[in-house]
């Protein structure tokens, strides 16, 4: 304990001296709170996950999505013995509804495409409105929680975060015929790599990342999809504008759904191509409110 306690005592200071902007979301009394909370919940033997846990909540509790605690790789020999344990069903949330995307457990009957209701007695929108205690964002906080519960297992880690549970979870869900079932089903140790599902569309441009797909749906309809505002965007943004202009498109569809956010430089530059003058906004955290412009750079 007393070891682990040094290690948290570190991490708070470490955080303070070299995070840019430690407070914007948060106050430093209740971050303080925080890490007193999480050191005085600790037992007199400390085992690797629940100081790792217990890092995992101070970190999100600075509300900064560029900050996150990173775990070690678990050989497969270890896997077997591990006392961590997660939500084995990767969530989407979907308008105003929440979706099994995908199961990790062989022995369920939960299958893709079910929806669900509640997880062990809470509500799906209990639980998303919890996560706000952990992370938060810029812009519309229903729009950044649903970006980080469709993010492979972001969902998983805060759900386990704010509402542990070591072997089973009882879910309520409906089947495809509209049916209300209830099920429980087992934990899953160390969540595993997201297999990624093979997009079979044909886009007429996509970057490297794959957070920008760009394609003709007819001679005078494009459709541009940005996922995230990752990355250095610019010099795609300008190709794909090229191909409009050349195109002489008349009607344009930018999907912005559940796109999480990311630089603002990102955000400025698309903003440049499409309005013809200056436009000002607001961002409004926890902790203080900022002003910035849009500039028609383009």
């Amino acid at each position: 304990k007393k070891l682990a306690v040094q290690d948290l005592e570190y991490l708070r200071e470490a955080i303070k001296n070299t995070h840019p902007f430690p407070f914007v979301y948060t106050s430093e009394r209740d971050f303080n709170q925080i890490v007193d909370l999480e050191i005085s919940s600790l037992n007199d033997t400390v085992d690797y996950f629940t100081l790792r846990n217990s890092a995992r909540k101070i970190v999100y509790y600075v509300h900064c999505v560029h900050s996150n605690v990173l775990s070690r790789n678990v050989t497969k020999k270890e896997v077997k013995n591990l006392s961590d344990k997660f939500f084995p069903l990767e969530v989407k949330w979907i308008e105003q509804d929440f979706y099994v995307f995908k199961n990790y457990l062989e022995d369920t009957t939960i299958q893709p495409g079910y929806k669900l209701q509640s997880i062990n007695g809470y509500s799906m929108r209990v639980i998303t409105d919890s996560l706000k205690t952990y992370r938060s964002g810029d812009g519309p906080e229903d729009d950044f929680i649903r970006g980080l519960v469709n993010l492979p297992f972001q969902f998983n880690f805060l759900f386990d975060i704010h509402f542990p549970e070591d072997s089973f979870y009882v879910v309520e869900y409906f089947d495809f015929f509209n049916k209300l079932s209830i099920d429980t089903i087992e934990a899953m140790n160390e969540p595993r790599d997201n297999a990624k599902i093979k997009d079979t569309i044909s886009y007429d441009y996509i970057n490297k990342h794959k957070n920008l797909k760009f394609r003709f749906l007819e001679t005078s309809i494009a459709y541009l999809r940005i996922s995230d505002f990752d990355g250095v965007q610019g010099i795609h943004y300008n190709q794909i504008f090229k191909m409009l202009a050349k195109n002489n498109t008349a009607n344009f569809i930018l999907d912005l759904r559940y796109n999480y956010g990311g630089a603002m430089d990102n955000a400025n530059n698309l903003m440049s191509y499409i309005i013809d003058t200056t436009a000002s906004f607001s961002l409004v955290t926890p902790m203080q409110v900022k002003e910035f412009d849009y500039y028609d750079g383009a």
